[in-house]
């Protein structure tokens, strides 16, 4: 009898995309279903270097995020002010930061499904009168489609 070997071709893993270093990644998750609805939402990871700029140092921090207005429009600011705020943002083992936006919080503001995507470079501003240290950055069409 004849064998020949079969040779195990694996699909190519899909990488988990990087968070930039001074820069965030945002995307939407679904964590599963619940009474039959999916649990959705949104998840804002900040790179390391960018988070060392604005003074996030604790495993777990406090911080402020900001919906722009008028000229500012489709722009998020993440503060981190010194007396706490109202998400946490979270440490992993590289050094990056998550900040988690739940279903409720989203709703009317963001859409709870789009593409994931990254912004390379975010500057970190320093506190002038009185603010935060703080980073801007703006969020895709796609996020800021949300029904109605």
């Amino acid at each position: 009898m004849a064998f020949e070997i079969i040779e195990c071709v694996n699909p190519p893993k899909a990488g988990v995309p990087k968070v930039p270093p001074m820069g965030v990644q945002v995307s939407a998750r679904k964590l599963g279903s619940r009474s039959g609805k999916d649990v959705r939402y949104i998840r804002v990871q900040i790179g390391a270097k960018l988070a060392k700029q604005v003074s996030l140092a604790s495993d777990k921090q406090k911080v402020i995020l900001l919906f722009g207005k008028a000229e500012d429009a489709g722009k998020i600011r993440v503060a981190v002010p010194a007396n706490g705020g109202n998400f946490t943002a979270s440490r992993d083992k590289a050094g990056n930061y998550a900040v988690t936006l739940n279903a409720a919080t989203a709703d009317g503001l963001f859409a709870l499904d789009f593409p994931t995507f990254a912004i390379e470079k975010c500057e970190a501003l320093r506190p002038t009168n009185g603010q935060s240290p703080h980073f801007v950055f703006k969020a895709s069409g796609a996020m800021l489609a949300a029904a109605d």
